[in-house]
Order: structure tokens, then sequence, then C-alpha cells
């Protein structure tokens, strides 16, 4: 379930999202700590910054054991809620820092330094660093991210190394474990585990009979059992095929925030063994089976990488989408970071083979007849082949037409919005639906309930959006249908924001600011997010909502 929500994560499915953290929370199949980490990861993933500081126990979160990744979310949080708007003026700011920010975020400046911090960590940083003179490794490490600190780096004192501290082989020992047992790293796992095997027999069984030694040692056991933990993508699809490897999908997990594979497509020797080991896996069931569960990480790495989508791993993404269409023949429900691959072949452009092998890949993901939850997932397939150039018009269009007759069975069971968005591709390709009419199917609901209301589109696609008006329109009486695409914040758009009944954000469609400045005049009325550019996007994050909307009450 947790790479299913990482998979939701990776298409802005928050919705769906929120609502498998509801159910991990009523089965009890998570603890707080892990629960409350999950939900700062969904409100930063919406930038939703003051909805982390407000979160019941967050001065509690400081404090508790964190993943690298999430402790550079809580000083973003930070530095957005408290900082952002003063940060400007230099006196004001360090003002702020010191009386109402400092308290809460000293446990997050501890060294080693989270990674990857955005640009409000480093500040933090910095303003800590200016605080407390005395801490040079704190001002060792701000080195080389001048431009993110502002006037903070004009500030700063030479950055001198502090003076090294002899330390026993046990010492060593004793401090990366204590390190360890303060974050959630697979880095500080790796440092500990190198440590203890530079201990003798005799030094690791008198560190093993002191506590919380003891207690830190079995731990490291119990996550990792073995004497090395993998610290590359490339490492850890080197171990899959081992039947050893039972924390195979923990690692992943952990590597999602940890690794990047920016570093390998700037390395041609890095991409053959990447793409070797990637390989190598799909003749062992046992690794592809693994690997197929962890692909949302490997997505959730991909997206976070600045040199996303790279040419130089095309075989990659091509690779990885071919392992998720053979899971998904497996039964599995985890599809929905195909979009993300799918989006980058075709950024990218492909020649005609590698085109038609990422048809067949969505042909088989598809199956031969899909049930109606997968049928918005096929609709906004098909608008983003539609959208992309292809060097085969004919494997297009047979695709196409493949997907709406897989909808002819299923179109009863479809919901009212759902129909709406098949039949404008319908009449788009000149498909007649027959026999299967809309009367045929039961009423949903969703029509009335979205009778009356006033519905604002946000995007920059403003084709899609004036087409997902005209479809909402034409669908359900009396509905008011507003679309927006300006840059930034502006009269029009805040009149929008205050006075809508839903507000739908294209997030992959979007400005920073424009979106920014919704949020901080939306307030606490309904907004949501469409995963994708088109027109199915758009009218799948309305029905999600109202759907929600409808089981809460």
């Amino acid at each position: 379930m947790l790479a299913r929500f990482q998979d939701y994560l990776n298409v802005g499915r928050w919705d769906a999202a929120a609502t498998l953290l509801d159910r991990l929370r009523g089965e009890l199949r998570i603890d707080a700590l892990n629960l409350k980490s999950l939900q700062v990861q969904l409100l930063a993933a919406r930038e939703d910054w003051i909805g982390i500081t407000d979160l019941p126990g967050f001065a509690n979160l400081l404090n508790a054991r964190r993943t690298p990744a999430v402790t550079a979310l809580l000083l973003e949080a930070l530095y957005r809620t408290h900082l952002a708007q003063a940060f400007d003026d230099p006196e004001e700011a360090r003002r702020i820092y010191a009386n109402k920010t400092r308290p809460l975020a000293l446990p997050l400046l501890s060294l080693p330094r989270p990674s990857p911090l955005s640009q409000g960590g480093w500040r933090l940083c910095g303003l800590e660093a200016l605080e407390s003179p005395s801490r040079r490794e704190l001002r060792l490490a701000l080195v080389g991210h001048e431009a993110d600190l502002g006037w903070v780096a004009d500030r700063l004192g030479p950055a001198e190394p502090p003076a090294p501290t002899p330390q026993s082989s046990a010492d060593s020992a004793q401090t990366a474990i204590a390190t360890m047992q303060a974050t959630e790293s697979l880095d500080a796992m790796a440092a500990a585990l190198a440590a203890l095997s530079r201990l003798t027999d005799d030094q690791r069984q008198a560190l093993g009979q002191l506590e919380p030694m003891r207690t830190a040692l079995q731990a490291l056991d119990a996550e990792v059992g073995a004497s090395t933990v993998p610290t590359s993508w490339t490492e850890w699809l080197g171990r899959v095929s081992d039947p050893g490897f039972t924390s195979a999908l923990d690692v992943a997990r952990l590597g999602a925030e940890e690794w990047r594979l920016d570093d390998v497509a700037h390395d041609p020797e890095a991409v053959r063994a990447f793409l070797d080991a990637l390989n190598a896996i799909q003749s062992d069931n046992l690794a592809a089976e693994r690997t197929f569960h962890a692909l949302p990480f490997i997505v959730a790495t991909m997206r976070r990488d600045d040199t996303f989508p790279s040419p130089v791993l095309v075989p990659a993404y091509a690779g990885l989408l071919t392992l998720l269409a053979l899971g998904v023949t497996r039964g599995s429900a985890t599809f929905q970071s195909s979009r993300v691959l799918v989006e980058a072949l075709l950024s990218i452009g492909l020649n005609a083979k590698r085109y038609g092998d990422l048809v067949a890949d969505l042909d088989e993901i598809a199956g031969e007849g899909f049930g109606a939850d997968m049928a918005y997932w096929a609709l906004d397939i098909v608008e983003t082949i539609m959208r992309a150039a292809t060097p085969d018009v004919r494997t297009r269009e047979r695709f196409v037409h493949g997907v709406l007759a897989r909808l002819v069975p299923i179109r009863a069971r479809m919901s009212s919005l759902q129909r709406a968005a098949a039949d404008r591709l319908a009449i788009e390709f000149g498909w007649d639906f027959g026999a299967a009419d809309a009367n045929d199917a039961p009423d949903d609901g969703l029509m009335a309930r979205l009778s009356g209301k006033k519905v604002s589109i946000y995007s920059l696609s403003e084709t899609a959006s004036r087409q997902a008006k005209a479809e909402l329109e034409r669908s359900v009486n009396d509905i008011r249908v507003e679309c927006n695409a300006d840059h930034v914040g502006t009269a029009a758009l805040k009149a929008l924001a205050t006075n809508s009944d839903l507000f739908v954000i294209v997030w992959s469609a979007a400005k920073h600011a424009a979106t920014d400045f919704i949020r901080a005049n939306r307030g606490n009325r309904p907004l949501v997010y469409a995963k994708g550019k088109g027109v199915s996007s758009i009218l799948c994050a309305v029905e999600e909502h109202i759907r929600q909307v409808k089981s809460s009450n």
C-alpha cells in the first residue's frame, strides 16, 4: 500500500492518496509516526506548508526519528510559514528566526545535513550558522549553496573545517550507530555497517553488550539483514534476485528519497551499468516481481532529477514501462506511474520501433478488457498519445480505436462523467457506441450534485480546460464553469478563487505563482488537482471530489 501511495503522488492523485491514508489509519496498518510522515509528504506535494505546521503533534514530529526527506520538508514548511514573507528584510528575518522559528528548527538542523534540501531549508541552515558561529561544521555544509542563501551568504564568516577529533574504531562505531538511531537513512545505515566492519570480533561483542547499542544493532540487523546496504538503484537492482534481501521494498522506499539518477545520466559507464542491471532482472521472476512493486519509488526518483526526462535514459524508461505492463497483467493495481514514463518517452521523441513498443506496453496494461476503475486512466493515456508527435499514425490510431472498443462492454458501468469523456473521444474518432446508450446506465447522482454549482478550472492548457468546460456544461444542468490561465495572481483569478464552489488546478500545466495565489485566496473551500493535462483528468478530479464529499456525509 505504501507503493500505491507513492504511485498516487507521482501523478498528482492527492485525493486518492488521502483516501489511502485514511484507510491505513483506520485499519491500523502503520504506526502513528510513519502515518504522520506520509501526511507530511502528501501536504508537501500539494505545497500546503501551513497544513504541515498545523498538523496535530507537529512539535513531536520535529523530535522524532525521521527520514532525511521528511526532515527537509519540515524545514521547508517552517521557512515558508514563518520567514518567506519577511526574508528580504535581514533584520526582521533574523528576529523572527531567533524568537519563533529557531526553537522548532534546531532538532532538524543537526548534522548530517538532510538531503536534498530546498531553498528554504538552506536558508534556515544559514540563519542558524549566523546565530551559532561556533558551529563550523554547519558553516562548512553551506559551501556551494550560496545562491540559495540570498543575503545570508554575505554575512557568513569563512568556512573553516573543524579541528579533527581522533576517535578509536569503537568510538567511531558508536557515533555512527547513534546517528543511525536519530535518522531513518540508508546513508546512515551504510555508515554504521562500515564502522562495524572495522571492529574486531571482541570489540563488536563488547559493543553489543551495551544499551542502547544492543537494541540498535538488533534493529540494524532486522532492517538490513546483511553486511552492506545498497547505496544506489544500480546496487539495489543487483541485489533484488537474492531471496535473503527481504527488505528490498523498504530499502526502495528510502532510496526514492535519497538516491538520484541524474548523476547516472552524465556518466556513460554508469548508464550502461544501470541498464545492464535493469535488463538482468527480467530473466529472474523474484527480481522482476520486487522491481515491479518498487516501480513507483523508482519513478519518484526519476521525477525529482534535474535532467528528467533524459534522452540517454530512454531505454531505462522503456524497460520500466515494460516491467509495469507485465506486472499489471499479474493483477496489481499499481499502474498510475505508467503515465509519467509515457509522457517522458513521448516528450523526448521515439523512432517507429520504440513507439510501437510503447503502444504494445500500454495495450498490455489496458488488458483484453478493463474495469470502470481504469477508464479515466485509459482515456487520459489516449489524450496524452494524441497530444504528442508520432512516427507511426496507423499504430496510434489502432491503439485509440482499441481503447474505445474496450469501453463498449463496460459503458453501462461507467460514471456519467466517464461517459461524457468517452463520448467526446468517440465523436472525434468517428465512433458510435450504438446500443450502449447512456440511458441504459443507472443514474450515479453526479450530475445532480453538480447542478447549480460554480466550478473554476486553472490550466495553461487552455484547449483542454475549454473542452472540459464544454463537457460539464453539456452534461450538467445549471452548472457554471470558468477557466483561467493567468501566470500570476490577478483580480479575475482572485474572484474565481473566492467565489467558486469547486476549484480545479491542473497541476502539471500550472504556474507556481498562480497556484500559490489560488491557495492563499481559497481558504478552506474545496480545491482539487487534476493529475494530467487533458479533459479526462479534469473530469476525474471533479468526480473524485464529489464522491469523496458524498462518502463523508
